[in-house]
């Protein structure tokens, strides 16, 4: 569950079940523990597995990218605490195969936006794609 406006990377809640969903719920809706920015919140499936984040950048014509980097999300041993905001990134991230890479690269918005110059609207943007691996599959 993730609180829609801007926390500084504290706006998520991780839930085992429905009865930390609901906990999670009242603190960001009923408690305003993020203010105005727990206003509205966001409900996603959860995923188990590890998590890489990868970085792109245009300038409307090229695009770089950076090498992927994975972090730690929860605090305390066991993924047993609140979430951190990323506290505790590494790269590269040997999640990511070429293979997985590919894959992340051809969702991402910067190659939208290398297709806007095409058409006459340039466009500048930072891009970046979560990728999940979870033990049935990889998501990008």
């Amino acid at each position: 569950m993730k609180a829609d406006g801007l926390c500084a990377g504290k706006g998520v809640a991780v839930c085992d079940g429905p009865e930390d969903a609901l906990r999670a719920l009242d603190e960001m809706m009923g408690a305003r523990r993020f203010g105005e920015a727990g206003a509205r919140v966001l409900i996603e499936e959860r995923l188990v597995g590890e998590e890489v984040s990868y970085y792109a950048v245009t300038d409307g014509e090229r695009v770089a990218t950076l090498p992927a980097a994975q972090d730690h999300k929860r605090a305390l041993d066991g993924d047993r605490g609140e979430n951190t905001g990323g506290m505790g990134a590494y790269a590269p991230a040997p999640l990511v195969t070429p293979a997985v890479e590919k894959r992340i690269s051809r969702r991402s918005s910067t190659r939208r936006s290398v297709a806007c110059a095409r058409t006459g609207r340039p466009t500048w943007a930072s891009s970046t794609a979560g990728s999940w691996s979870t033990p049935r599959e990889r998501r990008a």
